[in-house]
């Protein structure tokens, strides 16, 4: 009964401090540029298609 209390508590402190992405806690990003820094996006689909995991 106990973890049933537990895990719903605990997740409200651990998931709002996990964040893989920008951040954009204003208007038009951090810097207010509207420029988004992620590395690694693609900005087109490959004619071969994508890789398959």
């Amino acid at each position: 009964m106990r973890s049933l209390f537990l895990m719903p508590v605990l997740s409200l402190f651990v998931l709002p401090n996990v964040s893989p992405a920008d951040d954009w806690p204003q208007w038009m990003g951090p810097q207010r540029d509207s420029v988004y820094r992620e590395e690694g996006v693609i900005d087109r689909v490959p004619e071969q298609g994508l890789k398959v995991k």
